[in-house]
């Protein structure tokens, strides 16, 4: 599983890389990176 970012420690200029990288990956690997962010916030909650 990739290091998970999270949105508040990437600047607004990374944001544009960020969404063609998750483009590029298959669909099933970006719902899990999905699940694993919504997990960290349900945790941190």
């Amino acid at each position: 599983m990739r290091a998970l970012r999270l949105a508040g420690t990437r600047g607004a200029g990374t944001i544009g890389g960020a969404m063609t990288e998750q483009q590029s990956q298959p669909l099933e690997e970006q719902l899990e990176e999905i699940r694993a962010r919504l997990a960290w916030v349900r945790d941190y909650l």
